[in-house]
């Protein structure tokens, strides 16, 4: 008698989980952590499960594409891993074979072809992040399809994606500004990558913008000659602001701070309604020690129960006292993160009420232009037995702004903020 064939949905049910993770999983899409995604995978395996791939797989040819990323990257910053991953979603789901290589700073140095290019492996290359201008001319001669992320050349010119750097830089110092800010730093060593660059550009616009001084003793130095992450030191005078280049030099200062004797920190979230739950976990997994017993941070399940996704605590090690600001606009990731931090690290919450959006929406373009936003899935936080949705989360301490709940928080400095002066008697 043979045997019926494992289907997709008979490894769903072993899991618990919902076919629609199991096909996002075994498809390479997004959707899944890492952490499901190689359990499902094991999971199909150990049960004979073979996924064929989709029409688009099967119909169009398979390019191999060679990634390659310099060692420094990969193994202190993970940012670069996550980059990876997503660019190789990508690849999966476009039917394409994505191939990675790290490229060891000797061999940079030395001008030594990547391996999956000697061996005529691959048909293309992508650049994770910045490498020398020898070595990208020295790739250039192989004349393959080359595309950079994360940095460009002006020298060695090939197509390039990057974000904004000069943009949200901009934004991040003007907003601080608006607080009441002028002595503010940079942190990040400008000549390490083009993106450090921008960002320092769209800092140092600002602040003249504002008609503020930018002195050179706030342009902080964060990474030697071979971009490698080196202590943070602090000027004579101190400044009451820091635009950092990166969430890892963020969490170097956040920690460089503490040892200069910082007692707490207040992270304000209010009129935040944007990001995703993955960000909104993977903030917290930084800032809070992982909790002996339950580590779970966050889970989403779709309609029927099935789980689709979870998110644990694995690498904090900020072990400081937090006050988190929120208001009647803070809703969504925003809220789980607020809460969460509450749970685990006992931060006091100040301010409004929050809006009430336990769940997950995602938008849907239409041939029109428009969107439509739909539920897609109900948010559980570290607490399983929280639930928030429809009602917000109500603020250890309720405090409104002296100015009502209408204006602009970029209006108001930091000695004019009510919420900010509630959070901070928690700390004397």
């Amino acid at each position: 008698m043979s045997r019926k064939p494992v289907t997709m949905s008979d490894v769903a049910k072993e899991l618990n989980l919902s076919t629609v993770s199991v096909s996002k999983a075994l498809s390479g899409k997004d959707g899944v952590s890492d952490a499901v995604r190689k359990m499902i995978i094991k999971k199909a395996g150990e049960m004979g499960y073979t996924y064929s791939g989709g029409k688009k797989e099967t119909e169009e040819r398979r390019h191999n594409i060679g990634i390659i990323v310099s060692e420094h990257f990969i193994t202190k910053d993970a940012y670069y891993s996550r980059l990876y991953e997503k660019t190789m979603m990508m690849l999966t789901d476009a039917g394409q074979l994505g191939m990675l290589e790290i490229i060891m700073r000797r061999s940079e140095e030395s001008l030594e072809p990547p391996a999956l290019i000697s061996s005529n492996q691959i048909e293309g290359i992508i650049v994770l992040g910045q490498m020398s201008k020898n070595y990208l001319n020295m790739l250039k001669d192989y004349n393959l399809p080359i595309l950079y992320m994360d940095f460009y050349d002006e020298d060695v010119v090939e197509d390039a994606v990057i974000s904004d750097s000069v943009f949200g830089s901009g934004m991040l110092t003007n907003y601080l500004i608006h607080k009441g800010h002028k002595d503010i730093a940079f942190v990040g060593s400008i000549r390490s990558t083009s993106s450090i660059m921008d960002r320092y550009i769209g800092y140092y616009r600002a602040m003249l913008s504002a008609g503020l001084t930018v002195s050179d003793d706030w342009r902080i130095e964060d990474r030697d000659e071979e971009g490698d992450f080196i202590g943070i030191e602090f000027p004579k005078k101190m400044p009451t602001a820091f635009v950092c280049n990166s969430d890892a030099v963020a969490f170097n200062l956040v920690k460089k701070l503490q040892e200069k004797g910082a007692v707490g920190f207040i992270i304000d979230l209010r009129g935040t309604n944007e990001g995703t739950v993955e960000y909104a976990a993977r903030t917290l997994d930084v800032i809070v020690p992982a909790p002996s017993g339950n580590q779970t941070l966050a889970v989403t399940y779709d309609k029927n129960g099935g789980k689709i996704d979870a998110w644990a605590a694995e690498s904090g090690s900020i072990n400081s006292t937090f006050a988190v600001l929120v208001n009647n606009a803070t809703a969504g990731p925003a809220e789980l993160f607020a809460a969460d931090l509450k749970d685990i690290s006992s931060a006091a919450i100040v301010g409004t009420q929050t809006k009430g959006i336990q769940t997950v929406q995602r938008a849907f373009p239409l041939d029109s232009g428009d969107a439509v936003i739909l539920t897609v899935a109900r948010l559980e936080t570290y607490d399983a037995n929280r639930n928030y949705n429809g009602e917000g989360i109500t603020p250890d301490v309720t405090r409104q702004l002296d100015q009502g709940d209408s204006v602009s928080l970029w209006s108001i400095s930091v000695s004019d903020d009510a919420q900010v002066r509630e959070a901070l008697k928690l700390f004397s």
